[in-house]
Parts: C-alpha cells; structure tokens; sequence
C-alpha cells in the first residue's frame, strides 16, 4: 500500500523482494478474512491463479487478465505465510500490478471462497481482508461501506478508520460533482477538473492532507 505521503509501505504482505525469476511475498501472520478466515499463502496463489482466468467461465479473472497470463509462469506457496510468484521473464510491472505500489489495481479476496461462489457470488456478497466491508454494492452508482471492527492492521499509517460507515457515489459530470461538494451534500470528490481546482488552496503547500487554511474547500493532488 501508499502513506499518505504516497511511500510504498506494508500491508498483507510485510516484506517483499523481486528477482529477474520472480517475487517472494511474507505475509502477515495476524490476516484474515472478514468471514474470520486466517489469509495465507494458498489464498495469493488462488487469487493469482483467478486473475489469470483459470477459473474461467466461474469467475471472469480480471481486466488485466492478459498481462497475468503472460507474466506468470508458476505459483510457489513455501508455508501459511511465504510465497513465491514464478514469472516467465523479469517483469518491473508485476509487483505494482498485484500489490499496492501503483494503488490496488487488483482485489483479494478468501480463494476457497472465490472458488465455491464464483465471480457473480462473489459480486452480489464480497468478502475481502480491509478495515470496511461492502455493505451495498451497486454497478455504476454506489458502494456503501461499513467498518469492520476486527481489521487486523496495526500500522501508524493504517489505524482503524474514524468513521463507522462511509458511502461513494458514481457522478460522471464534473460540474455536478463539485456542486455536491460546495453544498455539502458529499464530504470529498476526487477527479476535479484544472479549471475549477486551479483557485483551491492545496495540502502540498504544508503537510500532505491536511487544510491547509482551513477553509471550506481545499485540494490535494495526486502526484
């Protein structure tokens, strides 16, 4: 995962060292899933495994499907808490794509789960391994999120969220969305255009997200 000061930090995975044959994961032995599950080795090798579409037609694998199957050649799980992801040639791309680095560009979730519900169970109830569980999902207009009070992070740039439950709307257009957030309707947007930012006081003149003149309105920019 990022800190807010956007640094590549631990998270499930605590140590992680990439080779021209691959990469090598330690996971945290304290995860687990929100059914209560510990998430281990077998969970990245089955989660790999779905991505790269062998699961297929159960579970549809991912948008970056194409890249996984290319990159990876074989999935070593050592023990409950170290794995070793084979790649077929060395690959810079990889460790961002499955993990943190570049943002979750891709989610994980309990494999023998994946596996039993496939990919419209796992839709219509997920079950992940973060500080919130989706309590409402709907495609194309929002995720409302409740705090999972069990989270088993314990890191100075992961504490438990400070609000029980947290909603994130779909809002194409630009002005419409900023609106909401002149008129308090939304507590945050993200995405706003130049034009409109452009006279917003911005967190990168002192400490990264923090209100800088603690105004009715601030920006910070991702970098």
């Amino acid at each position: 995962h990022r800190d807010e000061n956007m640094q590549v930090v631990p998270l499930w995975a605590t140590e992680w060292k990439q080779t021209p044959e691959g990469v090598f994961l330690t996971l945290d032995p304290k995860a687990k899933w929100q059914d209560g599950t510990p998430a281990t080795a077998e969970d990245v090798k089955a989660n790999i495994e779905a991505l790269m579409g062998q699961y297929a037609p159960a579970f549809k694998g991912t948008p970056r499907l194409a890249h996984m199957k290319k990159a990876v050649e074989e999935v070593q799980v050592i023990d409950p808490t170290h794995i070793f992801i084979k790649t077929r040639s060395s690959d810079p791309t990889f460790l961002p794509t499955i993990g943190g680095a570049n943002y979750h560009l891709l989610w994980f979730g309990p494999g023998a789960y994946l596996k039993q519900v496939g990919h419209d169970g796992y839709i219509k109830r997920p079950l992940g391994g973060g500080p919130y569980k989706i309590q409402e999902f709907k495609a194309g207009d929002r995720i409302v999120w409740e705090r999972w009070e069990d989270f088993w992070g314990q890191a100075c740039y992961w504490k438990k969220p400070q609000h029980r439950s947290m909603e994130w709307i779909e809002v194409p257009d630009d002005a419409a969305r900023f609106a909401m957030l002149k008129g308090k309707q939304v507590d945050m947007v993200v995405n706003v255009p130049y034009a409109i930012a452009k006279p917003l006081p911005r967190s990168e003149t002192g400490q990264r997200g923090v209100n800088p003149q603690k105004g009715a309105l601030w920006t910070q920019t991702m970098k």
